[in-house]
């Protein structure tokens, strides 16, 4: 400390004597810091990094047209006009007229039924039926050569639950008109035959569709139809009695 304040003062007075003299005079060096201390330099200022804001969620982009159409495995759900053939065996349950059973007339038929009409919507269709059986006549029928007939037309509903899949439950319900009958042929003449008619006021049907393609599907199918005959031989018939034909087979859509 002393030493440095010594150093001053020797400076200042060089300085004040060179201006007396008009001289420039030559200023000793400044000294030197002791040894081992060094300057410290402050250390050089790093620019802080604004912080990041957080990502923002990115909705995916849809995939390309080609990859939303369902694969060519599963046929695209259809709407607009509709056909369908039925096969299968119908049973005959309940009573034709009272106290005489429908099993007594007719044995179990052979039938052929044929929807027609449209989808508005892939989960609806809406349409008519036409249906013919043929079969034997029940054991009350004493006639070695005759044959009983049946013959249905009507109106349906029915409601498709998946009719986007390869495999579509559907359910429906229908009413109609029911013709029944027994025939001998030419050469016995008419003896011993029946005609009968009536209303079908519940056709109950359920099944499944195995799409195959967009233009043809397959599937099995029940139906529970409840009736009852008004008409016999043409005239009205005074006592009416329920009956039931329970009908099982195989269902064949073009364009399901």
């Amino acid at each position: 400390m002393r030493r440095s304040c010594v150093a001053s003062f020797v400076v200042a007075g060089a300085c004040i004597s060179a201006v007396a003299s008009g001289q420039p005079s030559e200023l000793p060096p400044p000294p030197l810091p002791p040894p081992g201390s060094e300057p410290s330099s402050p250390p050089p200022h790093e620019p802080r990094s604004a912080p990041r804001a957080p990502p923002r969620p990115t909705r995916a982009a849809p995939p390309p047209y080609e990859e939303r159409i369902p694969p060519a495995s599963t046929p695209l759900p259809r709407r607009g006009f509709q056909i369908a053939v039925r096969s299968g065996l119908a049973v005959p349950l309940g009573e034709a007229v009272p106290n005489r059973g429908l099993g007594e007339t007719w044995s179990p038929q052979l039938l052929t039924w044929v929807d027609v009409g449209g989808k508005p919507i892939p989960e609806l269709f809406i349409g008519g039926y036409l249906a013919t059986g043929l079969g034997g006549v029940g054991d009350g029928q004493a006639c070695s050569s005759c044959t009983a007939y049946s013959f249905r037309i009507g109106a349906q509903i029915q409601y498709h639950f998946q009719p986007a899949n390869k495999v579509d439950p559907w359910i429906g319900y229908g009413l109609g008109w029911d013709f029944s009958g027994v025939f001998t042929s030419a050469r016995f003449g008419r003896a011993g035959s029946l005609r009968l008619s009536g209303p079908e006021f519940a056709h109950l049907m359920g099944g499944l569709d195995f799409r195959i393609s967009r233009v043809f599907g397959v599937g099995p199918f029940a139906d529970f139809a409840l009736g009852t005959y008004t008409t016999a031989d043409g005239g009205s018939i005074p006592d009416t009695a329920l009956h039931q034909w329970l009908i099982v087979g195989a269902k064949f859509t073009f364009f399901p």
